[in-house]
């Protein structure tokens, strides 16, 4: 495999290089977002559709499917707040977009660098198998500054989910790696350890805390919790009934009225709307949450 096979299947095309860091700058040109745009453009989506049809409709709907490509697809104009930057969705850290498009380009240049010189040496089965378990690897070693709400191992990293913007948020890749693959959970003594040992071992910097099987984030609970039930309400069996019982689901209704829409979630789904055709009803309807979350389900559809 050439450097720039590995580069393209490490996450990111050659061709991206060059191309994605002057998006931002376009984008400043651009109107952040247009509420009365928005608001007809919104009724005309949902118009005559009821409530128990939102799966379908968002399903269907998804007609343009991103690859998971964070430097080109979510950070120049997608993810920006309206001051023109990248925010950290758990730290609240923030970032020029062209700094994180650099920095996640450098990564794919690493991981494309780390998986020719591991495949140079590979004696490769006739199945393939060991490349793709190899790429598995250095993706997991070096992982992008973007966060999957609904983690990657959950639907084994298959399309169209993987790349679904949606549930994809700027985070650092440390955050990323701390919280692994545990679900969001509430703790009682969360942001406050009970003991310095215990802050060592489950509280990083500012991500949040992680012990046993959950996560707390320190941040962006509202968006993130709107994130997952639009994952639940498109993509019904890919999330296992034991990762969404219902204790967890409340605790997603519980984020998403304590932490409500704000702008930038709703500039988020305008612009993912025109990438990807589809809108996140848990952004369009806050009032609607717990009715249409109750009409998910955990069982693969016949």
């Amino acid at each position: 495999m050439s450097t720039d096979a590995a580069f393209q299947v490490s996450g990111v095309a050659t061709a991206d290089v060059a191309a994605a860091p002057a998006e931002p700058a376009a984008a400043r040109n651009r109107v952040y977002y247009d509420t009365e745009a928005d608001a007809v453009a919104a009724d005309a989506y949902y118009h005559g559709v009821a409530l128990d049809q939102y799966a379908d409709l968002v399903t269907r709907s998804h007609t343009r499917r991103p690859a998971y490509e964070p430097a080109r697809e979510l950070y120049p104009w997608v993810d920006l707040q309206p001051s023109g930057l990248l925010r950290s969705l758990y730290t609240g850290h923030e970032w020029e977009p062209e700094a994180l498009i650099r920095a996640d380009l450098a990564i794919a240049e690493t991981r494309a660098q780390e998986l020719t010189a591991r495949l140079a040496t590979l004696h490769a089965q006739a199945d393939g198998a060991a490349p793709a378990e190899m790429e598995a690897a250095v993706e997991a070693a070096l992982p992008f500054n973007c966060e999957h709400v609904v983690p990657q191992s959950w639907f084994a990293k298959r399309q169209p989910m993987r790349g679904d913007l949606h549930h994809l948020f700027a985070c650092e890749a440390g955050c990323n790696s701390f919280r692994g693959n545990t679900p969001f959970t509430e703790f009682t003594d969360f942001p406050q350890p009970t003991a310095v040992r215990a802050a060592l071992r489950v509280v990083r910097g500012e991500c949040g805390k992680s012990h046993a099987n959950g996560f707390e984030p320190a941040r962006g609970k509202g968006a993130a919790a709107r994130a997952v039930c639009y994952f639940l309400l498109r993509y019904p069996g890919e999330v296992q009934p034991g990762e969404m019982p219902p204790p967890r689901r409340q605790i997603l209704l519980d984020w998403h009225e304590q932490d409500p829409v704000t702008e930038w979630e709703r500039h988020r789904n305008a612009a993912i709307f025109d990438r990807q055709g589809n809108r996140n009803p848990f952004i369009d309807h806050p009032a609607l949450a717990e009715d249409l979350l109750a009409t998910t389900t955990t069982t693969t559809p016949p």
